[in-house]
């Protein structure tokens, strides 16, 4: 849910399973995974956006989209890898399937991102409790 419009975190659950030593690389594993199916619904909606009136209730305002956007085009694919980033990360992969982005290259960008978010909490938490 964190990584769809919806604002729930799972880093502070992330840091309790890491502190309880609960298998950690599957704890991270699984918070990967979960934060990608958010993106991928974010993505979706994207696609899905000027088809389906439906999504239009989900649309980002005007001006957060088009800043998005800009930024987007600028730096194009290589800046799903920052989607994990809060307040930025979720309109860049709305924007990435507006934008109809081939799904593998959202998909290995967006990983690499909520990958390297997991293991830099996991590690932080690991760097504190000791």
């Amino acid at each position: 849910m964190a990584a769809s419009l919806i604002p729930l975190s799972p880093d502070a659950l992330l840091v309790v399973m890491v502190t309880n030593k609960t298998n950690i690389a599957l704890s991270i594993v699984v918070a990967t995974i979960g934060s990608y199916l958010g993106a991928c619904f974010n993505y979706s909606l994207g696609l899905g956006i000027q088809k389906i009136k439906f999504f239009n209730r989900f649309k980002p305002s005007t001006q957060k989209l088009e800043i998005t956007i800009q930024r987007y085009k600028k730096y194009g694919q290589v800046s799903l890898f920052f989607s994990w980033i809060p307040f930025i990360g979720d309109p860049l992969t709305f924007v990435a399937g507006y934008f109809k982005l081939g799904f593998l290259e959202f998909s290995i960008w967006v990983l690499l991102g909520r990958l390297f978010r997991f293991l830099l909490v996991a590690f932080t938490t690991l760097q504190v409790i000791e």
